[in-house]
C-alpha cells in the first residue's frame, strides 16, 4: 500500500507544482497586455499580461516546494525541460528509494491545461500509468478543478475553477517549454 500513498504523494506534488507556477506568475514581472477582455463600457476586471521562461519558473517552483515538503521524508523537485520531471526520493528502511514522473503540458483552451503522464517509475520499476491515475481517481478527493483520465492517461486542471484571493482569475495564452514560451493573463478585478 506503501507505493500507492507514494503515488499520491507525486500527484499532489503535481498540483503543488501547477499552483507554485500561477503563484510565482502573479509575482514575476511581466508586461501588461493587449485588451483581450473586450470593449465595453464597464470593466469588471483588467488583464495583466505575465511572462516567463523555463530556468525562472523551475527555480521558483523548486524554492516553494523546498520550503513547503517535510524533507526529512520526502525530497523532491521539479525540472522543465522538453517536458514537466518531478524527481524525488523516499526515505525508507534506511535507504533513499528514486522516483520520477514526467509529464507532457498542453494548453486545451484558455482555462485547461492538459497534463500527460508519459512516465511514472519508482527506482527501476516503471509502474502503468492508467493503473495508478485510476486508482487514484476512485481513491481521493481532488479539488474540482483537477480531473484525472486514467484512460487516456492525462490530468486536466481547469483554471476556471481554481480559487484565487480577491477573486483573481487566470488564462493561460501559452505553456510551450520547447519554445521556452509560458505566458499567462491574470484578470484583476476592479470596482469602479
Amino acid at each position: 500500500m506503501g507505493k500507492w500513498k507514494l503515488a499520491f504523494m507525486i500527484l499532489l506534488a503535481c498540483n503543488i507544482l501547477f499552483v507554485v507556477i500561477i503563484t510565482g506568475l502573479i509575482f514575476s514581472s511581466g508586461n501588461t497586455g493587449n485588451d483581450i477582455a473586450g470593449k465595453s463600457e464597464k470593466v469588471d476586471s483588467v488583464p495583466v499580461f505575465v511572462q516567463t521562461d523555463k530556468e525562472s519558473l523551475t527555480v521558483l517552483v523548486n524554492d516553494y516546494l523546498k520550503k513547503e515538503s517535510n524533507s526529512e521524508k520526502l525530497e523532491y523537485h521539479v525540472n522543465l525541460k522538453d517536458e514537466v520531471y518531478l524527481s524525488g526520493a523516499v526515505k525508507a528502511f534506511n535507504s533513499k528509494i528514486t522516483m520520477e514522473m514526467v509529464f507532457h503540458p498542453e494548453v486545451i483552451n484558455e482555462q485547461t491545461m492538459r497534463f500527460y503522464v508519459n512516465e511514472l517509475s519508482i527506482g527501476k520499476l516503471k509502474l502503468p500509468i492508467a493503473y495508478v491515475l485510476k486508482y487514484m481517481e476512485s481513491e481521493y478527493n481532488f479539488p474540482k478543478a483537477v480531473n484525472i483520465n486514467s484512460k487516456k492517461k492525462y490530468i486536466d486542471v481547469h483554471l476556471n475553477e481554481l480559487t484565487f484571493n480577491s477573486n483573481m482569475s487566470v488564462h493561460v495564452d501559452s505553456f510551450d517549454l520547447k519554445k521556452d514560451e509560458i505566458a499567462f493573463f491574470l484578470f484583476m478585478p476592479v470596482n469602479e
